[in-house]
């Protein structure tokens, strides 16, 4: 019976790739939390949630000094740990952000290792490596109604337009000046299995930054000693951005892809 009721899960799968986008949870072991997930499409299940968990025995601060092989991790904003693990903006966590190392799981001092890995993830999950977001782009850009108020093909690439489709509508009331209007973003709520990434901003050298003007998330691709792979979104336009030169010290969000 479990044989066959697995055949036809894979069967309905493979002729319906794409209708796959309905909201799911992900409990973590580590800690008991619980996130909400989604499938989109080829592309596998996502986390649509900042990932919250506080990795043991690393430091807790903005990290202080460039150092790329030193795993720190910290609260955007200066906020609370407890205000970054709270499901405060439409059931979404804020996170933590962390540095390459930390998201990457790595022990003090070392300096790289194959992309791919589980690094802080939950068990059975991984973080996600530079082609493995490339697909999410693809996926979100060629079917943007599923995950998004945007409709129409988008196009990808610092030029194009998918960025709107990831960016979370969820103002950060706090830091709106007149200079800072919250503009193209049109992502679902992570409630209705959008991506939702919320504006967190980073840290690095000592302080947060950004708060309510990018978010940042961690590729498993390194780029060299000193530089690693990320995506990240603006504020003011629908890019969604490749950075191929993020300096491994810098803290950034996390999103998990399952294996």
């Amino acid at each position: 019976m479990k044989q066959t009721s697995l055949a036809v899960t894979i069967i309905c799968l493979l002729l319906y790739p794409y209708q796959t986008n309905a909201q799911l949870t992900l409990r973590d072991g580590r800690d008991g939390q619980t996130y909400r997930t989604a499938i989109f499409g080829a592309a596998g299940e996502w986390m649509t949630e900042n990932l919250a968990y506080e990795p043991k025995g690393v430091t807790y601060a903005p990290n202080t000094e460039e150092n790329t092989n030193t795993p720190y991790y910290y609260a955007p904003n200066n906020l609370s740990k407890e205000a970054a693990k709270a499901p405060t903006y439409n059931g979404s966590r804020i996170g933590f952000l962390y540095s390459w190392a930390a998201a990457m799981n790595l022990p003090d001092g070392a300096v790289t290792v194959g992309e791919g890995r589980q690094g802080i993830c939950p068990s059975g999950w991984h973080l996600p490596t530079d082609f493995e977001w490339t697909a999410l782009e693809t996926e979100i850009a060629n079917n943007p109604s599923l995950y998004s108020y945007s409709s129409g093909k988008l196009t990808t690439g610092y030029t194009g337009n998918s960025g709107a489709s990831f960016k979370s509508t969820e103002v950060l009331v706090e830091v709106l000046l007149d200079n800072y209007e919250l503009t193209n973003a049109t992502s679902k709520s992570s409630v209705v299995s959008g991506f939702n990434a919320l504006l967190v901003g980073g840290a690095a050298q000592g302080a947060t930054n950004s708060w309510g003007i990018n978010a940042t998330f961690w590729s498993s691709s390194s780029g060299s000693t000193a530089y690693a792979y990320d995506r990240y979104v603006y504020y003011s336009d629908s890019n969604l951005y490749r950075n191929t030169l993020d300096n491994k010290y810098s803290l950034s969000s996390v999103r998990c892809v399952r294996n």
